[in-house]
């Protein structure tokens, strides 16, 4: 099949252009409201706002306390249950989702990054959002869903399972590639470099007009790792303050909600009306509310989150920028 000429020509002018300009394209879209701030802009920090607003509202309202609401798993997954064709035949939990603290944790400091990246003079709209969600989404992983999995792994599943369920999925009757493929680890680690090469592609953009400051790791951002690092350690270290803690396996690192992982037919398990079939799952799921557990898991999770956002939010480089003879006021940058 031949391509038309006017057709490759558009195709070429847009490759041309895309090569050229970068995602300034995008940006031509999204009109100026202020100095510092662009339409786009506005919308995503309104969008976020909402998110605050709604969360804080589950919050209050919650039956099961503030601490433990849950915003439930993806919609097509709630179907599925409607229908009695569940993902999984294990009953949930009333802990069952994404942490409400969590959400607005993370949107407050989305939130924030986009109004950091304004006060340094950085107008660039799309490549600054793709840069600030990109961190946002960084810091589910970086450091403490590594930490977490890990001591969970080694205090709960190795016990508990006989194997690092976490980390990859029982070899020796899995195979490799299954084996690697149900690893909760992996997909971790998987979104991380996607993260890392949206903040790199973001970030080199925008050096194209601005200078930046290396990586702040400086002294407030060590204390911040290190009162991440001892809300870890207090979190397990918990049953020297209750003895009584519920755990699975060993007591340290205790959870609210324990899952094991294993196949479905070893435990009698029908699976014949799961929507998406897969012979490994979780095969047990208990719930055992612990307030004390819970505050040690969010504070733990915002002071990772802070030592996050101060050390990686891009800082302009004005001196640097006055020395190569670039614009250094704020107001003129474009």
């Amino acid at each position: 099949m031949t391509i038309p000429s006017p057709l490759f020509k558009k195709a070429q002018k847009l490759y041309n252009k895309l090569n050229h300009r970068g995602l300034d394209i995008i940006n031509d879209y999204f009109p100026k409201v202020s100095d510092n701030s662009d339409l786009y802009s506005e919308r995503i920090k309104a969008l976020i706002l909402m998110v605050c607003t709604f969360s804080v509202m589950v919050l209050v309202v919650s039956p099961i306390g503030f601490l433990y609401a849950c915003l439930p798993r993806p919609f097509y997954v709630i179907i599925m249950y409607a229908l009695q064709l569940p993902d999984s035949p294990i009953p949930p939990s009333p802990e069952w989702g994404m942490h409400y603290i969590t959400i607005l944790i993370y949107a407050l400091f989305a939130y924030y990054g986009i109004e950091y990246m304004e006060s340094q003079g950085i107008k660039k709209p799309i490549q600054k959002i793709i840069y600030v969600g990109a961190l946002t989404e960084l810091t589910f992983f970086v450091p403490f869903e590594y930490i977490y999995v890990t001591l969970y792994d080694v205090f709960h599943n190795i016990p508990y399972v006989g194997y690092p369920a976490f980390w990859y999925g029982d070899f020796g009757r899995m195979g490799l590639w299954y084996g690697i493929t149900h690893s909760v680890m992996l997909i971790d680690i998987t979104l991380t470099i996607c993260c890392l090469l949206l903040m790199y592609y973001a970030k080199k953009e925008l050096s194209d007009y601005y200078v930046f400051k290396p990586i702040k790791f400086n002294k407030l951002s060590k204390i911040l790792f290190s009162l991440f690092l001892l809300a870890i350690a207090f979190w397990v270290l918990i049953p020297l303050v209750q003895p009584n803690v519920q755990g699975w396996g060993t007591q340290w690192f205790p959870q609210t909600i324990y899952v094991k992982y294993g196949y479905f037919a070893d435990y009698g398990i029908d699976v014949s009306k799961m929507m998406n079939y897969d012979p490994y799952g979780i095969v047990e799921e208990f719930w055992y509310p612990n307030d004390l557990v819970k505050y040690a898991n969010h504070i733990s999770k915002l002071f990772s989150v802070m030592f996050m956002f101060y050390t990686f939010l891009p800082r302009v480089d004005y001196d640097a920028m006055k020395k190569c003879g670039m614009v250094v006021k704020k107001e003129e940058y474009i």
